[in-house]
């Protein structure tokens, strides 16, 4: 079974990367039971009427990561070396321990050489092995990190692989060099020479592996360890001069007081460089995004804190600003220089005095670089914030923002960038929802007025006018909805010369006792969304998970349709059902 399956489309080449389970039985060892497999296959598109495969190729491991440059597909997995123990003695095999490829290539003249295979034997392997006090405190489990670059136009190249005994978590590359980062726990204080700093207490730490990238495959350079643990990709950044830089989350689990975020800044020997330390003191690490020489991070506990800063000395990064507003963004993208998009949850306070999310939120922040708290040109509202402590350092603001849905709000494009598609020449945002309307909020006894909603939002955002919302896009059949909506409210149906209240069908309900127990979508003006809101999963097949434009159409698939809008208006140009 094949899953988690991920495509590029460059060059005339469709390339599927992911993992499947293997069918083969293994026969009882006594280490190495992963039967997990990493696979890319690519396929020659430039006759679309006769899709040709040109390469299969798995591995032993789970897939984690991958990435195309130019006609070099690197993909990244992660296999593991895990004895079990029985009461026979273990037989240790090297052939077994190490993980295997399988290379199904096309050649020059047409047919297929088939190739099965130890990806490499163990004096290739670079070991980046744990001190022993480590071990002895810790324990230690070996797992091999696997980067198998492929060439994609010239599919009989064989693969080359490079394996590095560590495990592997978030992946940060660029034209020249690939970053590997590998997540450890140390329960006790330990000593460490090799490390960034000589000592670690009982936390999280991370190990970083940098590899260069060479002709036709990877190089392994360097590791180091760092405090903490980044929050994904957007985490880790290079640049013009070759210095590594990643921002990590500090947490104590029974000290919440102590949580913090820490900025480090490795030379291309990664080597320390400069350091910023306890930002956000006593708040989660929530996003944030190099663009430039600036660095954007989001923390946040009760306020968002929008820190903004300057990168561009490695040996001195400073904070230029801080902008503290409700609520928080978990995926920040680029508008302009001066502008900056934010995603995330909107916020409020609940009966217990706590903090819980509550709709989805969309922000847009004006970064002012020429004006900071204490300047005398500030406006008269600049001036209150600073004097609040809202902003401090340069004027960082909240320019527009626009909230959707209730508690229970969410949207892939939270926690997956490639959900967040934005076109920069239209400024336009297409953003799958799934929007709840809790209609009688316990908090505040109020109604709330937000209409459920899944699909896509279309919007505008203008850095003059605001943020607006175009239409709404949904790949679910309301005929069908409507038919469910009938047959479900049927049986509430009767007559009576009683206080009655009209149903979708026209027909009255009577009785106070049983309008009560009659769900509120049955009732006439109701909206199909009142349904949905509490049924959605019976309309699972017909979420929105990709989208895409074409010249002026978007198009929103789904597994059971795909349907295609005009960008501008919204109208409809194509619906296909899926069988």
């Amino acid at each position: 079974d094949f899953y988690q399956t991920e495509f590029y489309l460059s060059g005339g080449k469709l390339v599927l990367v992911g993992n499947f389970i293997s069918e083969k039985i293994y026969k009882e060892r006594n280490f190495y039971y992963n039967n997990q497999k990493s696979y890319a296959i690519v396929y020659d598109v430039s006759d679309v009427e006769k899709l040709k495969i040109d390469k299969f190729y798995s591995i032993d491991g789970n897939y984690v990561e991958s990435r195309l440059i130019g006609d070099k597909l690197y993909l990244v997995s992660r296999n593991y070396f895990n004895p079990y123990y029985t009461n026979n003695i273990p037989k240790f095999s090297v052939e077994e321990s190490i993980p295997r490829n399988i290379d199904v290539s096309k050649n020059d003249s047409g047919k297929f050489s088939i190739k099965n295979e130890l990806s490499t034997d163990c004096k290739n392997i670079d070991f980046i092995l744990p001190t022993e006090d480590y071990v002895k405190q810790n324990g230690f489990s070996l797992n091999y990190s696997i980067i198998s670059v492929l060439d994609i136009k010239n599919t009989s190249t064989p693969v080359k692989t490079k394996i590095i005994a560590s495990n592997s978590a978030e992946l940060f590359m660029n034209e020249k060099n690939l970053y590997l980062t590998s997540n450890m726990h140390f329960s006790n204080s330990f000593y460490c020479g090799w490390c960034l700093f000589d000592s670690y207490s009982s936390k999280d730490s991370t190990l970083v592996n940098k590899f260069s990238l060479t002709k036709d495959s990877v190089e392994y350079k360097k590791s180091v360890l760092v405090d903490g643990r980044p929050l994904n990709q957007y985490s880790m950044d290079e640049d013009k001069n070759g210095n590594f830089r990643i921002l990590t989350q500090i947490e104590n689990w029974n000290k919440r007081d102590k949580n913090y975020t820490n900025l480090y800044i490795l030379d291309p020997e990664l080597k320390l460089a400069g350091k910023l330390e306890k930002l956000g003191q006593k708040e989660n690490f929530q996003s944030s995004r190099y663009i430039g020489d600036k660095l954007f991070l989001v923390t946040f506990e009760q306020v968002d804190p929008l820190f903004v800063i300057d990168v561009k000395d490695a040996k001195n990064p400073k904070v230029l600003g801080e902008l503290k507003i409700p609520g928080y963004s978990t995926y920040l993208h680029p508008y302009d220089e001066n502008h900056l998009i934010g995603l995330g949850y909107d916020t409020k306070e609940n009966k217990y005095g706590g903090i819980q999310n509550n709709g989805i939120k969309l922000d847009l922040y004006q970064i002012n670089y020429d004006k900071k708290c204490g300047d005398k040109n500030l406006t008269k509202e600049e001036q209150e914030k600073c004097d609040k402590g809202e902003y401090k350092g340069i004027i960082a603001k909240q320019l527009f923002s626009k909230s959707f849905g209730e508690s229970g709000s969410y949207s892939e494009a939270l926690n997956n960038p490639r959900m967040f598609m934005w076109n920069s020449a239209k400024n336009k945002l297409f953003l799958p929802v799934s929007l709840r309307n809790n209609r009688f909020d316990e908090d505040s006894k109020q109604e709330n007025e937000q209409t459920p909603f899944i699909g896509l939002l279309a919007l505008t955002i203008n850095k003059n006018t605001g943020i607006k919302e175009d239409f709404r896009v949904s790949n679910i059949d309301m005929n069908k909805v409507s038919e469910k909506i009938k047959e479900k409210c049927k049986k509430y149906e009767t007559k009576s010369e009683k206080t009655c209240k009209t149903l979708r069908s026209g027909k009255e309900i009577c009785g106070y006792q049983n309008i009560g127990n009659v769900p509120e979508y049955c009732f006439a003006g109701s909206s199909v969304w009142t349904y949905l809101d509490n049924n959605s999963w019976e309309f699972i097949n017909s979420t929105v998970n990709r989208a895409l434009w074409i010249g002026e159409n978007f198009y929103s698939l789904s597994p059971d349709r795909i349907k295609a809008n005009d960008m501008n208006t919204g109208k409809e140009v194509l619906n296909v059902e899926l069988n």
